[in-house]
């Protein structure tokens, strides 16, 4: 995985992990592991981590194992079931901004994370 380190050896997705149109980001294509969302976008698509679901275990490519998820400051809401099944998920790191969370469904499948 390309990484760089941030602010006190935090760990950095790459760019080239990412689609992003417009400030939203629309599909993560990167390896997994612990992934920080960059900075500018604003929006999350519900299906941009859908490669990590377990629905995606069905299909022909390895899904990707999520442990950790930074979300820049700028994202105001995260739509219903964004990070629902993906099962190794541990801890999601929320801006300050967000001032919504649509849904119960969110976290479902998840069997234990940490909201920061």
């Amino acid at each position: 995985m390309m990484e760089k380190q941030g602010k006190e050896g935090e760990i950095m997705s790459s760019i080239s992990d990412f689609i992003i149109e417009n400030g939203k980001l629309r599909e993560y294509i990167g390896p997994g592991g612990d992934i920080a969302i960059p900075e500018g976008v604003t929006e999350i698509d519900p299906s941009a981590f859908k490669r990590c679901k377990t629905e995606y275990l069905w299909e022909k490519t390895s899904p990707v194992v999520m442990r950790s998820v930074v979300i820049p400051e700028g994202v105001t809401s995260l739509k219903c079931g964004t990070f629902k099944d993906c099962l190794e998920l541990e801890r999601v790191t929320l801006p300050e901004s967000l001032v919504e969370i649509g849904g119960d469904d969110n976290y479902d499948g998840c069997f234990v994370i940490v909201i920061n």
